[in-house]
């Protein structure tokens, strides 16, 4: 799964969420990505960020425990190893390796 952020025209942050899976059809595999939708996200704390990816997550159908990746720019309130969204997640779902997106790790 993969998260990010940026204001709109009105100064609202809106979170844009893209999920990546694999499509096993016979003997063909491949990688998909999709773009699923974009939230106002209105609490920019870790704890509040990670609730609203759980809460979209659930309301999608899809299941936490079987996300294998989540990648976030590295900001601390997303990143941070210890208090960070991407650790709370991992609480939930050690499988859920981190991964900085590319344009913070130049």
């Amino acid at each position: 799964m993969i998260f990010d952020s940026t204001p709109d025209i009105s100064h609202k942050d809106q979170t844009s969420q893209v999920i990546r899976y694999v499509m096993i059809e016979n003997t063909e595999v491949r990688v998909e990505e999709s773009f699923i939708d974009c939230i106002e996200t209105k609490n920019k704390t870790a704890e509040g960020i990670c609730d609203m990816i759980v809460s979209k997550l659930k309301a999608e159908g899809l299941n936490l425990m079987n996300c294998r990746g989540q990648a976030y720019v590295n900001a601390g309130t997303k990143a941070g190893c210890h208090t960070g969204m991407q650790q709370q997640i991992k609480n939930t779902n050690p499988n859920a390796k981190f991964v900085p997106c590319a344009q913070t790790i130049h």
